[in-house]
C-alpha cells in the first residue's frame, strides 16, 4: 500500500489564520481511518500543534502547511495511534470552547466563572 510521510505544523496565533488549527483537527477527524501512524503532539498544544503523520496515499489534501523534518521513530500505530488522535481531538474541543458546560447545561459566565444562568447540568 503506497503511503505518504509528512511533518505538519498547525499554528493558532492571533497574527496567523485563526482557523488553521480548527481546519487541521477537522481534517484529522474526517481522515482518522486513513492515518496509519501519528506522533505525540510535539507543540505546546495551546497555540502550536506539531505532528508527524504517516498517511495512506490519496488521502484528502491537508488544510495547513506541512513542514519540518519527518521523524519516523516518533510514530505510534494501532490502539496507541487511536488514543493519540482521540486525546488530541478532545483537547482541542476543550480549548475551542472554554467555559462550556458538560451535558449541555448552562455555561459559566466569563466575568464570574462560578455563576450560571439556569439549573445545574444533570449527570
Amino acid at each position: 500500500m503506497p503511503l505518504r510521510r509528512i511533518a505538519v505544523v498547525a499554528i493558532d496565533l492571533p497574527a496567523d489564520e485563526p482557523n488553521e488549527v480548527a481546519a487541521f483537527y477537522g481534517w484529522l477527524s474526517r481522515n482518522r481511518g486513513r492515518v496509519l501512524g501519528i506522533s505525540d503532539n510535539e507543540g505546546c498544544g495551546c497555540c502550536v500543534d506539531i505532528f508527524n503523520l504517516e498517511l495512506e496515499d490519496g488521502v484528502e489534501e491537508m488544510p495547513c502547511e506541512s513542514s519540518g523534518e519527518f521523524i519516523s521513530s516518533a510514530l505510534k500505530y494501532g490502539h496507541e495511534k487511536d488514543n493519540i488522535i482521540d486525546a488530541a481531538l478532545e483537547h482541542r474541543l476543550k480549548i475551542a470552547e472554554p467555559g462550556a458546560a458538560p451535558n449541555g447545561g448552562p455555561s459559566a459566565s466569563i466575568s464570574n466563572p462560578r455563576a450560571t444562568d439556569g439549573p445545574p447540568s444533570v449527570s
